[in-house]
């Protein structure tokens, strides 16, 4: 099992009196209590805001996960978990609009092909793994646009692209259009603010 350093997140357990279930205890030799770890790592900063995914796959190897989140009045917030990559390496995640998924997976595509935009650099562990935890980003994503595009995770020291993802919503769709009506809101009130100011000073 993968445990990030106290830097990177918390990793939270569970015992006997809050998760029964999860143990298994008997007095047959070789017995053993199965433990409970629950990565908060993949927790979202906070709730009630736009959740995106890209599911992160490909021929060459690793998977994993990248999430985005923002909700009005907040920044945007990225994690990625990666896992079956090689030991001690840096990799770049990359918002690539411009690129078809079905074009990302060929084996000829490279990154100095494309037109895109680097969300994240991470360097895995010696397991293999990489994990970024939950920290602000200045990529909003409260627009319909972001949805189906693609993302791209490429190795940094070398041109191909090791593994693909399409962003999609994570959560219900009413969740994503009321976040998104919220951010739409607030825009729109700072720029009446803002012209109700400019009046005041050009004409008073």
């Amino acid at each position: 099992m993968h445990i990030p350093g106290d830097d990177q997140c918390v990793i939270s357990d569970q015992n006997q009196l809050t998760r029964p279930d999860l143990f298994v205890e008997n007095d047959v030799d070789h017995s053993f209590t199965v433990n409970y770890f629950r990565n908060t790592c993949v927790d979202p900063p906070y709730t009630g805001g736009g959740h995106v995914q890209a599911k992160l796959k490909g021929f060459k190897g690793g998977q994993g996960l990248l999430e985005l989140v923002q909700a009005r009045g907040r920044n945007p917030h990225v994690m990625l978990i990666v896992t079956g990559l090689k030991e001690d390496t840096l990799y770049q995640v990359i918002y690539a609009p411009t690129v078809e998924l079905a074009s990302c997976f060929r084996a000829e595509f490279q990154k100095e092909h494309l037109e895109g935009r680097t969300l994240l650099t991470v360097r895995t562990d010696r397991t293999g793994m990489a994990i970024q935890p939950w920290h602000e980003i200045d990529f909003h994503i409260l627009d319909d646009s972001i949805l189906g595009q693609t993302v791209l995770f490429v190795e940094n020291n070398t041109t191909s692209v090791l593994d693909c993802g399409k962003l999609e919503i994570k959560g219900n769709l009413t969740d994503w259009e009321q976040a998104k009506n919220r951010s739409s809101n607030s825009l729109f009130s700072t720029f009446i603010l803002s012209l109700i100011i400019f009046s005041a000073l050009v004409f008073n």
